[in-house]
């Protein structure tokens, strides 16, 4: 506790989460750490010179025939002494706790005082248990002594190692960590940063249900179709019925944004007026007003924070050696949620934003561009380069090997031949630049241009449905390959995409004297390689990946419980259907490239 308190710079993330764990589970340690701020507080409002007693005391100790090392301290008792002297409010607190207490509470949380240093240290008797996640008081130790057997009623508190149980009906606060909350074992709440709310059960029978009192902060809720639910704030009442939603309240004000389903919205005192807003729309109760008119807004967005904190948990327990490179892509879904069409992004800001991401999973391509620009002056950049090597079009799965163990881009030399002859460049300079950069063996159809992309793709979506339709094998390892893939895909296309659009005259130059750029953009537009590129093709493959990425990681949020078996199969279909619409389709059967109106309307596209 003491080092929370202190912002102690070498406290980790974990210790940090454990710490904020417990403290939602015991309510001891919540008291105590609440006290222990609040002395801090005074003392550094007040705090100042020296009393003259304390001074004249320091002195005395000086004089005397002491050790080196002892003749500067005070002791922690004349420290404490002298703390009173000089703010009396700390006296007077001191006097309240040792009332309610029996016992000089103050004294036991400061627990060392030094005069001579510029400022307090404040180290509170709390067992390093309280970092750790073990309950000191036995709460939270499990879960029988909270689980109703007949109505299953309970929660636990989710975290990255295990759960532990919550008592219902108990406070919770957060202050700087965000929380995963699962009731039921299927319904889901997330509170952000420095949220305050309680959980009950209300009703009697059939019609007992949760209730969750949001006094102050935000919460992100998951509800199970079918099972009645509410959230109450200060002046408005949320009731649901299965949906996913955020409400935030401050003050006088509640703020509600839908991202599937619908909540009836009302305030507290005016239940008769309430309306419906549904998925993709927000509403607001401020003060004694009724909920304004429901209203377009990003929803997925609104609450790309409270999906990282469940996506972090579940890789953190089922992949904790991908923990690291998975929780980036997570930072960025969070950073980089809005859905916004292809057409609203501007080449040159998306290809400096992505540089980073890109050096990741390709960093052959930019010691090739150093190496292109030391030997020939060539102005090119990165995506220019992928483009020409073809690189841009390289997607392996190798279906013998776990997943989570294998590349999706690796160097091929082939990709750097094509370079040194569109450049007119020393062939082996640029293989031995690629060398420095990530080497690896190329696998056996990497030389397959179009096709080896096809043939990987649809390895991909053959693993998929056989997880599907085998529900006995664990599905984790592949889903958590289907985040990288879908974001590696939808990075990939997005750049191909607005490389064609910025640079017109080039892509028709390539696609007229290199087959493999011809024959790798004509398979995703589904044209043949001598006709001209078809924008609008090549932006709608670009929805795919999108709804990809989003339906595995709702798949991997889904808690393993019957409830929620029949919300698994459909996601499950759809994360097959969305990895199906990934894979080009050959030449000979693709469909017209003619818009229909239901395209345009359904067509989104991440950043």
């Amino acid at each position: 506790m003491s080092c929370i308190l202190a912002n102690d710079p070498l406290q980790s993330d974990q210790q940090q989460e454990a710490f904020e764990t417990h403290r939602m589970l015991c309510a001891a340690c919540a008291r105590e750490f609440d006290d222990t701020k609040e002395i801090i507080g005074i003392v550094s409002k007040h705090w100042g010179p020296l009393s003259k007693q304390t001074q004249d005391a320091l002195a005395t100790r000086k004089r005397e025939s002491l050790p080196a090392r002892a003749k500067a301290p005070m002791t922690v008792q004349q420290g404490w002494a002298d703390l009173q002297r000089r703010l009396p409010e700390l006296a007077e607190l001191n006097r309240r706790q040792h009332t309610a207490h029996k016992r000089p509470q103050l004294l036991y949380r400061i627990g060392t005082a030094t005069a001579l240093a510029a400022c307090l240290v404040m180290a509170c008797v709390v067992g390093w248990g309280a970092l750790t996640g073990k309950p000191q008081n036995g709460s939270g130790s499990s879960l029988a002594g909270i689980t109703d057997p007949a109505q299953r009623f309970y929660a636990e508190i989710v975290t990255a190692s295990a759960p532990h149980a919550l008592p219902l009906g108990q406070p919770l606060a957060t202050t700087r960590q965000r929380q995963e909350i699962l009731l039921g074992g299927m319904h889901r709440v997330v509170m952000n940063h420095d949220t305050q709310t309680t959980i009950t059960v209300a009703g009697e029978g059939a019609n007992r249900r949760y209730e969750i009192h949001l006094r102050k902060g935000e919460l992100y809720v998951e509800v199970v179709p079918g099972h009645p639910f509410a959230v109450k704030t200060g002046n408005a009442l949320l009731t649901i019925t299965g949906t996913q939603f955020d409400v935030q309240t401050q003050g006088d004000r509640t703020d509600l944004v839908l991202v599937k389903g619908s909540v009836r919205f009302s305030r507290n005192d005016m239940q008769q007026a309430a309306l419906d807003v549904v998925a993709g729309q927000a509403s607001t109760v401020a003060g004694r007003s009724p909920p304004t008119s429901p209203h377009p807004v990003d929803a997925l967005a609104a609450t790309a924070w409270a999906t990282n904190v469940a996506l972090r948990n579940v890789i953190a327990r089922i992949a904790p050696e991908a923990e690291e490179d998975l929780s980036r892509l997570t930072e960025r879904a969070e950073r980089h949620s809005a859905r916004r069409t292809p057409d609203s992004l501007d080449y040159a800001t998306w290809r400096d934003e992505h540089r980073e991401w890109f050096n990741r999973e390709f960093p052959w391509i930019f010691q090739a561009q150093a190496a292109l620009s030391r030997a020939r002056g060539v102005d090119a950049d990165y995506i220019d380069l992928m483009m020409i090597s073809g690189d841009l079009w390289q997607f392996h799965y190798d279906s013998s090997r776990p997943p989570l163990n294998q590349p999706i881009a690796i160097s091929d030399p082939a990709g750097m031949q094509r370079l040194a002859k569109h450049f007119a460049a020393d062939e082996r300079g640029l293989l031995q630049a690629a060398a420095s950069g990530r080497a690896t063996a190329p696998p056996a159809d990497s030389s397959g241009g179009s096709m080896a992309y096809t043939a990987a793709l649809k390895r991909w979506h053959a693993d998929v449905k056989a997880r599907e339709q085998s529900r006995d094998k664990p599905a984790d390892d592949v889903l958590l390959f289907s985040l990288r893939a879908s974001e590696y895909l939808s990075q990939t296309r997005t750049a191909a995409y607005l490389w064609v659009k910025n640079n017109p005259q080039k892509a028709d130059q390539l696609r007229a004297s290199d087959p493999h750029f011809a024959q790798c953009l004509a398979l995703l537009t589904g044209s043949q390689p001598a006709q001209q590129v078809n924008l609008r093709a090549l932006a709608d493959q670009l929805t795919a990946p999108y709804q990809g990425s989003q339906t595995a990681q709702a798949l991997l949020m889904t808690p393993p419980s019957p409830s929620c078996a029949s919300q698994s199969q459909t996601l499950w279909r759809e994360f097959s259907k969305a990895v199906s619409d990934m894979v080009p389709h050959d030449h000979d059967a693709t469909h017209s490239t003619k818009e229909k109106p239901s395209d345009r309307t359904e067509r989104a596209n991440p950043e």
